[in-house]
Formats: structure tokens, sequence, C-alpha cells
């Protein structure tokens, strides 16, 4: 025992700043080294130290997996399937009032797609209509007939004619430019009288003026009463014609072209009680009736033919149109007239 004790002393001495550790085992009746027990808790720690950086990093990267994927998923909410519009392309998207397929204005819809500005039929002519006249309701069938009205495709209002790219033009080959204001034909001439008038207005005068045959060389109108009086007058001052006074308008048709020819009267009875009617005189030709002509106060017009009483070739000194009054009243008061051809 004394010899044990001193070996136990010798190593505790000898150790000094040793790190190592001498443990007995009394079990065994031997010695270990504690810096192997040391050791060996120290690999084991480390196996574990090491366990836990791995599981450490299997979380980090399960982290970085679940960033990633959020990144993902954030980038697929900014993907292009969110709604866009583009005016213009013929589409309505999003909050597009109309979208015409361009960006033009005063076609329907306005250039920012935001106001849809007509419609056919709306009797506003559009930028993308031949025509509109408020009463058609396909304006895909339908066209501007020449004179700004909607006719079928395909043909012409009144006066005009198709030419070879579809188009309406005005079939005018009198030499004449102003369209009749009454009926159909280009105006020759027109005038009328206005209240308290002592001559006649000229409205047009497209006629010509080839003649010289004195003293009545011009063209003109004239209230004639025979031995150069004055002829009677309405209280509004239009003239009054009878059988033997009378409204004579001098021209020459020379060098125009025309088929056919209409005088138009405006004129009323001026008797109370009785109509009358309308004689209508060429020096050339003879005469022509029209009406009767009433006496309800109200100027109409009425039409007489005038074809077989005019023609270019007449001789300008002799062309004329003497209005008379005609049988009943033999009282007619004239407003207006015009002499149209076509």
């Amino acid at each position: 025992m004394q010899r044990l004790n001193i070996m136990i002393l010798a190593v505790l001495v000898g150790c000094g700043d040793c790190d190592d550790e001498v443990h007995f085992d009394s079990d065994t009746g031997s010695t270990v080294d504690a810096s192997m027990d040391t050791a060996s808790e120290a690999d084991v720690g480390n196996s574990d130290a090491t366990a836990t950086d791995s599981e450490q990093s299997d979380a980090a990267g399960d982290l970085d997996g679940q960033v990633d994927a959020q990144t993902d998923l954030d980038s697929a909410d900014a993907s292009p399937d969110i709604p866009t519009k583009t005016c213009g392309n013929g589409a309505l998207e999003l909050d597009e009032a109309c979208d015409d397929g361009n960006v033009a204005d005063g076609d329907y819809c306005d250039a920012v797609c935001e106001t849809i500005t007509g419609s056919c039929g709306d009797n506003t002519l559009q930028a993308n209509e031949t025509c509109d006249d408020g009463l058609t309701a396909d304006c895909a069938s339908t066209h501007d007939g020449g004179d700004l009205s909607c006719v079928p495709n395909g043909s012409c209002s009144a006066g005009f004619v198709l030419n070879g790219a579809g188009t309406c033009v005005s079939n005018n080959t009198t030499g004449l430019t102003v369209p009749c204001s009454n009926g159909t034909g280009y105006s020759m001439f027109k005038f009328h009288y206005d209240n308290g008038s002592t001559s006649a207005r000229i409205d047009v005068w497209d006629a010509s003026c080839s003649y010289s045959f004195a003293p009545n060389s011009a063209c003109n109108v004239r209230e004639v009463y025979p031995g150069f009086g004055d002829v009677s007058r309405t209280s509004d001052g239009y003239p009054i014609a009878t059988s033997t006074h009378y409204i004579r308008v001098r021209f020459s048709a020379a060098g125009l072209n025309f088929n056919t020819a209409t005088l138009y009267v405006q004129a009323r009875s001026y008797a109370t009680g009785a109509s009358t009617s309308i004689r209508a005189w060429s020096p050339i030709y003879g005469d022509v009736l029209g009406g009767p002509v009433d006496n309800d106060f109200v100027y109409d017009w009425y039409p007489m033919d005038w074809t077989a009483l005019l023609s270019p070739s007449d001789q300008p000194s002799l062309t004329a149109v003497q209005i008379y009054a005609h049988q009943g009243s033999s009282s007619l008061a004239v407003k207006a007239v015009e002499l149209c051809v076509e």
C-alpha cells in the first residue's frame, strides 16, 4: 500500500503543468490516461458538431430553395399575362369605349378609343362614310348619290351617272352650272320680285346674250304694258299680267346642249272670285298653257313643258318667253319665273 501511494504521489508531482491526467481504475487495478478520454469525448463532440453543421447546411439549403421558389412565384406573378390595351388594333380591350382599328377621329370612334363619335344613320357624315341621310340602317350597302343623298350601291341620284370608278358624277352636258330649284336639270335663268320692287331681281342667269337686235339687244326681263305704260302691281309689288299686259324675258340658247326644257311660273290668280291660267308664248313656236291657277292667296309653282319651244339653233334675236294671263279672271300675279333644261 505504501508503495502504491508513493507512485501516485510521484505521478502527481512529476506531471507539473501537464494537461494529461491519470486516473486509477480501482476495478482493474490500472491507471487510465485522462487525455484519451477527453480526446474521445472531443471526437464524439466534434462528430455531433459536424452533424449539426450538416443539418444547418441542409436547413440553409432548404431556406434558399424556399427563397428561390418564392422568387419564381413572384416572377410568374409579373409575367406578360397582365391584361393590356392598344387603341387602334380593332379589339375592344379593358376600358376602351370603342376600337375601330385605327387612331383617326370622326369615324364612329375617337383617336384614343375613349368616345364613340357617331353611327350609320345618325344624319352626320363621318370620315368613313360616303353618305348618311339619317334614313339608312346599312351604310355599307349605300353610297353618295352625287348630291350627298344615300342611294343603293351601283345607282345614282337624278342628274348623276356612275363613272368608271363607280362614283356618281354629274351627267350635266348643258354647259350650265346651277341646278334648277324646281324639278331636275339646270337653270338657264331664274328671277323673282320682292315686296315693293319695281323690277325683277335676277337669281340665276346662265343664258347667253349673243344677239344684237335693237332696241332689245340686251338680255333682260321687262314688264310690258303695250304703249309703254306701267303694268299694275299687287300691294306686295308683284306685277299683274293680263291678256294684253305681259312679262317678257329675252335670252339666247345658242351654244348649249340639252334635250328637254321646262318653264316654271310661281303665281296666283289676282281676283277674289275666279281662277285663271297661264299663257306662255314664244315668238318662234307659239304658246303653251299652264294651270289652272287658283286664287287662294298662295303663290304656287306651275310647270309647263317648253321642250318644243326652245332649241340651241334658235335665232338669238327671236328667242324669248312672254307670260300672259289666259281665260278665267285674266288677272295673274307673278312672283318668280325659272327655265330649266337637261
